[in-house]
């Protein structure tokens, strides 16, 4: 079935598995697409009634809601860039607050507009340009003592798009204005969550990124090979022009690039599975296809660890003697350790 007439052109589309069985799509301004299968036969519709038209959602597993933030409000009429939408129990196709459905608006004073959501623990993670917090309580009834509502966790970071938030193993993994971050804990409650700040090792990479295009990273989990692969606009590009990979077993990063240039972006990734091992897909905006990790492929370059010295060992104009230097670890020949004196 092919959807075009009358959608919006240049837009993200990000899906929603709900159910196990229905696939929801959203852009943040056409009404949402849901996917369907009768018969093996796949059937594309809009949502019926007023579903916000929202620019992602997540589905939420105790309640067995969508919950939906982004892009506009049901009907379209405005924006919502501080609203979270829920839908009635088990079906998309209602929101209203007879139903219990509902809304929560995240108050002004907080840190900038919702960029993304995540499902973890059963619960519902709401990240703004610069703090996150989670969506508490467990009805969707205005009328009842445990109505959803809006907490924060923390006003330090936040996320810079929602295709950044990918869960790896029980800790999920982004990407902040400020570098790669990783949230540990929540299964008491979420005030346990530790955030672990991941790309210290890589800081000078981090800040040569372009800034303003942030909000298109993306990443996958590929967990063939134990990777958070985050697609990054290299500095001066308006899109993701190259790869950080972080390997979460090894507590490694590498740098992955391509003979195309910056001239060729990618404004998409997907990970799949067949024959119990994954293919990494990587969409370009030349219009081809790719498929990562694959063939006589450039793997990469590997971003070298630093030692951050104490404040006067680096000074130039400070004399320094160093009698033993030693470097401790377990052996991995793909390691090279090297020095130089100057």
């Amino acid at each position: 079935t092919e959807r075009g007439a009358g959608y919006a052109q240049n837009r993200v589309w990000n899906g929603t598995m709900f159910l196990g069985s229905r696939l929801i799509l959203w852009n943040g301004s056409d009404p949402p697409i849901e996917i369907t299968s009768a018969g093996g036969v796949p059937t594309l519709a809009n949502l019926i009634g007023t579903p916000p038209r929202a620019a992602f959602a997540v589905s939420h597993p105790t309640s067995r809601k969508v919950f939906a933030a982004g892009g506009l409000t049901p009907g379209g009429a405005a924006t919502s860039p501080r609203m979270v939408y829920w839908s009635k129990t088990e079906d998309a196709n209602s929101w209203t607050l007879a139903n219990n459905a509902g809304s929560v608006d995240i108050p002004t004073d907080r840190g900038g507009n919702i960029t993304g959501l995540l499902a973890w623990f059963g619960r519902i993670l709401v990240f703004l340009e610069w703090e996150y917090g989670q969506i508490t309580g467990t009805s969707g009834d205005v009328a009842s003592a445990n109505y959803f509502t809006y907490a924060r966790i923390s006003d330090a970071v936040g996320a810079v798009a929602h295709r950044t938030l990918v869960n790896v193993s029980t800790s999920p993994q982004f990407q902040s204005y400020k570098g790669i971050h990783k949230l540990e804990g929540m299964q008491q409650g979420f005030a346990d969550v530790n955030e672990r700040y991941l790309s210290a090792k890589i800081e000078p990479y981090v800040r040569d990124l372009a800034t303003a295009s942030l909000n298109t990273s993306h990443a996958v989990n590929y967990r063939d090979r134990n990777w958070y692969a985050l697609a990054v606009p290299g500095g001066g590009t308006v899109a993701p022009t190259q790869w950080l990979i972080y390997d979460y077993y090894l507590n490694a990063w590498t740098l992955f690039g391509t003979s195309l240039g910056d001239t060729v972006t990618f404004p998409s990734q997907t990970i799949y599975r067949a024959s119990n091992a994954e293919r990494w897909y990587v969409g370009a905006n030349n219009g081809f296809i790719y498929q990562m990790d694959s063939g006589a492929t450039d793997d990469g370059t590997n971003i070298r660890d630093q030692v951050q010295w104490i404040s006067d060992l680096d000074d130039p104009t400070m004399q320094k003697i160093l009698r033993h230097l030693y470097l401790t670890g377990d052996y991995n020949p793909d390691v090279a350790v090297g020095y130089t004196v100057d």
